[in-house]
């Protein structure tokens, strides 16, 4: 017992220390970039992946929020440290990373591809999300539709959007669906179509901690579909 006391006791200065330079160096980095999980990371597991793609997807729904202040800024702050938003943001190198470890997890390609794109507004991050969730669950018409409605109203990639509600049809998604690619060159048709998206996601997940800023996106879409639906009576 005396032999194992020695490794044990080195183990644990080494950890105090390493914890108490983290902590100086903390108090430094103000301006410093926060760090997403390296995709490497998948090699060094040691067979506990899902548990770390679970602990990731974790921060990702704490920390996601803290690009909410303001749609147009492109970098905020938490804990000191800075979080790129928009374009290749920190989320979307989160869920990347969540999303190889865990390729059967299927929450964050929906949920956290349809996050990507009202919320942070970082549209390529949340259409590769999407893609990938379609490669791992290509039956899934729900996941389908919602990449579909996101490659129209986000990405103007009217010819992707057509294809996708295509394939959510052919996956069983209702007949209406089908339809769809009939309003996808018209503003008031994109219009209903992100509005009828958010109010399923809604009716879906009504504890979401999201709801907030969704409801008001919501209510932005219809003030416009409100705006247009007016112009078209007074012209007529």
């Amino acid at each position: 017992m005396k032999l194992s006391f020695f490794p044990l006791l080195g183990a644990a200065t080494f950890l105090f220390v390493a914890a108490f330079v983290l902590n100086q160096q903390k108090k430094h980095l103000s301006k410093t970039l926060r760090v997403p999980p390296s995709k490497n990371i998948r090699y060094f597991t040691l067979g506990y992946q899902e548990a770390l793609a679970d602990s990731f997807w974790l921060r990702f729904l704490q920390d996601l929020g803290v690009c909410f202040k303001d749609e147009q800024q492109t970098h905020a702050f938490r804990d000191g440290l800075r979080v790129f938003c928009q374009e290749n943001s920190w989320g979307f190198l989160v869920l990347d990373v969540v999303t190889d470890l865990a390729p059967r997890f299927q929450m964050p390609y929906w949920t956290g591809g349809l996050a990507l794109s009202v919320l942070s507004k970082d549209y390529k991050g949340a259409g590769i999300i999407f893609e990938k969730g379609i490669k791992n669950f290509p039956n899934d018409w729900n996941l389908i539709y919602y990449a579909a409605t996101h490659f129209l109203l986000n990405e103007h990639n009217k010819k992707r959007a057509a294809e996708l509600y295509q394939m959510a049809v052919e996956r069983g998604a209702p007949g209406w669906v089908g339809s769809l690619s009939a309003r996808l060159y018209s503003q008031t048709g994109r219009l209903l179509l992100g509005i009828n998206l958010l109010e399923d996601f809604l009716k879906k997940n009504p504890h979401n901690r999201f709801q907030k800023r969704l409801r008001r996106r919501l209510k932005e879409l219809k003030a416009q579909y409100e705006e247009l639906q007016k112009q078209k009576n007074s012209s007529s």
